[in-house]
């Protein structure tokens, strides 16, 4: 049910820091607003970035969602599989494909980062939170008022307790590359 949302929340993380700063705020515990600069100061987008000056040794930079993404693409072709036009296709087809893509992913993901659940305890238990737990919840429903909040686990959510990326070592050229385009000779 929540597979839709838990998509949003890491392209929406992956290619934006200021959401990434917000849900690590929120993971730690800490109020995120405070510590954001304020929007009209955060470039937007690669076009938007002063280029360095021709004098100065510009330093080879990448972000870590676009090592992520590369890695995604590299090893499960994950990228290619998300521009693709699935509507030529059956079921069985895309299923087939969906399957490896899958392990490969996974393999990606457990590879960077080490999961574990928010909760522990069975979706459909019944539980209460108070204030202190609320950030590591989103609670939905006929939601009146603060916390306590007293309802059945829909989603156990999911927490980063480690994360590895590579470090970038490449040039300015191809800090934002994904894939090479590829030339068979």
């Amino acid at each position: 049910m929540h597979l839709g949302t838990a998509f949003r929340a890491f392209f929406g993380t992956l290619f934006n820091d200021q959401k990434a700063a917000l849900v690590e705020e929120a993971l730690e515990g800490k109020s995120a607003a405070a510590s954001l600069p304020a929007p009209a100061a955060r470039q937007t987008s690669v076009s938007q970035a002063t280029p360095p000056a021709r004098s100065q040794v510009a330093e080879p930079s990448q972000n870590p969602a676009v090592t992520f993404l590369a890695m995604l693409q590299r090893e499960a072709r994950f990228v290619d599989f998300l521009q693709e036009d699935l509507s030529g296709f059956d079921d069985a087809q895309i299923g087939a494909v969906a399957r490896d893509i899958h392990r490969d992913c996974r393999t990606v993901v457990k590879r960077a980062f080490a999961l574990e659940r928010v909760e522990s305890r069975e979706e459909g238990s019944r539980v209460t939170i108070d204030a202190t737990q609320a950030r590591l919840w989103k609670v939905t429903g006929k939601v009146e008022g603060g916390p306590p909040f007293t309802g059945s686990i829909v989603h156990s959510g999911w927490r980063a307790t480690r994360c590895e990326l590579p470090q970038y070592a490449g040039s300015v050229e191809t800090a934002l590359l994904i894939a090479p385009a590829e030339l068979e000779v």
